[in-house]
């Protein structure tokens, strides 16, 4: 393909008007995080941008990066009604596969990656969660990014990888660099090696985010919160929603080990119809013949083996996967 970009404007228009269509025609309901809107409106209020609350009481269960996109578009807009509560997931979405289609141009070719962002746009997991006022497609976009900015490796990379780190640590908390980790470890397995300096890229920029994040956002916080809000904010946020959901899955009926399974193919139907006989037509030759194939079966199992070892399960969690299901289902379906 000679020049992409007119690929890539379809692609990005094509995705606009998938996730974007009656946008605001539904009130929010329970598929959305009620709480999210709620909470921006009193953030626009208040003028306090720091301490998310709801109700006059701290919000202790996310870091605020998606009440920040909300609460800016409702100042920009004066006002959050459910389309422009909506309308973040909707942003992360369309660069969610525009970021596949950058990511299968790496590996592959860009003829590759957009018709991999195509698959990935049409899944209907993504749809769905496109659509809503829900961070799990803001997180999910921007661990991708990471993922890409290792991939693609360089000062600008690392650079692209830490800010994109941060986010996701402001989004979601640890899982912000453990999942970019996951995918580099099966990037310098396979198709990466000989590159330069895989692991000393993702260890600068972890470090870098981590810290970043604590000093930028953290430390400020602790500072402004009224008494004893700092602390239950970390009580709640990194030991109750992380480490117990881990161990015990306090918030969530239990359910098999192959859940995830399961739950990734119908996540990523249709195209993960294709997944299977990938998995089918012989793993050893494939590892021996394909890294890039390798490299993207890894990347989903490992990111299945991660969920996996939670107690706490639900199927939204394996969006951050996606890509890797849909970048497989090109290389598939010729």
């Amino acid at each position: 393909m000679r020049s992409p970009w007119l690929g890539v404007v379809a692609l990005a228009l094509g995705a606009t008007l998938l996730f974007g269509f009656r946008l605001d025609r539904r009130s929010l309901e329970n598929q959305d995080t009620i709480r999210n809107p709620d909470i921006a409106a009193e953030m626009l209020r208040s003028g306090d941008w720091l301490v998310p609350r709801s109700c006059d009481v701290v919000y202790t269960e996310r870091p605020p990066v998606q009440i920040w996109a909300v609460a800016g578009l409702g100042k920009l807009f004066g006002g959050i009604p459910p389309g422009t509560a909506r309308l973040p997931s909707m942003g992360a979405g369309v660069l969610f596969v525009l970021m596949t289609a950058g990511l299968g141009a790496v590996l592959g070719s860009w003829r590759t990656g957009l018709a991999a962002g195509a698959i990935l746009a049409t899944m209907s997991d993504v749809w769905v969660y496109a659509r809503t006022a829900r961070g799990e497609m803001m997180f999910s976009m921007l661990t991708l990014g990471a993922v890409l900015a290792l991939v693609r490796g360089g000062r600008l990379g690392r650079a692209a990888a830490t800010l994109c780190m941060a986010a996701a640590i402001l989004e979601k908390g640890p899982l912000g660099v453990g999942l970019p980790l996951v995918a580099l470890a099966a990037w310098a397995w396979t198709a990466g090696r000989g590159k330069a300096h895989p692991w000393r890229d993702a260890a600068l920029a972890t470090a870098v985010s981590i810290a970043g994040v604590a000093f930028t956002y953290y430390l400020p916080l602790y500072r402004h919160a009224r008494p004893g809000e700092f602390r239950e904010i970390l009580e709640t946020f990194f030991l109750k929603e992380n480490l117990e959901r881990v161990r015990s899955g306090w918030d969530h009926r239990p359910k098999a080990w192959w859940y995830y399974g399961e739950s990734l193919l119908t996540n990523t139907l249709p195209w993960s119809l294709l997944l299977i006989p990938a998995v089918a037509a012989g793993w050893p030759r494939r590892w021996r013949g394909g890294p890039v194939e390798a490299f993207l079966l890894l990347w989903t199992a490992g990111g299945l083996l991660a969920f996996s070892c939670s107690a706490g399960k639900e199927a939204r969690y394996l969006l951050p996967v996606s890509p890797s299901v849909a970048i497989l289902s090109r290389s598939r379906s010729g």
